[in-house]
């Protein structure tokens, strides 16, 4: 179906009504394939936000989507922000320090801040 919307050239960024475009959905699910999908559609929002302030990357660390993460951090010329705060001012990095996911912890680390030592 999203390979069928893609080729129709359906935009990738149409939010719904809590203002979230498929990429989040795909996030919050950690549905692998589609996010991959979108993000090879040239201009697609990897830092929209929801009406909760959270980007795809929060959604996929919220629900600890490790290979997610792995495609939303920064690639194919997209630059996820690392430091977007939500509405209750936590970023991903925070969120999964917070939730004692050691691997998306250290894999953001790894990326963001790669003097860390583990």
């Amino acid at each position: 179906m999203v390979k069928l919307l893609i080729g129709l050239n359906a935009s990738p960024d149409v939010p719904d009504r809590h203002g979230r475009a498929p990429l989040f959905w795909a996030a919050m699910r950690g549905h692998e394939a589609v996010v991959d999908l979108l993000l090879k559609i040239e201009g697609v929002d990897v830092n929209s936000r929801d009406m909760d302030g959270r980007t795809p990357l929060h959604w996929a660390v919220l629900n600890g989507h490790e290979a997610v993460v792995a495609l939303l951090l920064p690639r194919r010329g997209a630059r996820v922000e690392k430091d977007l705060r939500d509405k209750h001012n936590q970023s991903p990095l925070f969120i999964a320090l917070k939730s004692g996911d050691k691997r998306i912890s250290e894999r953001l680390l790894r990326r963001y801040q790669p003097g860390v030592r583990f």
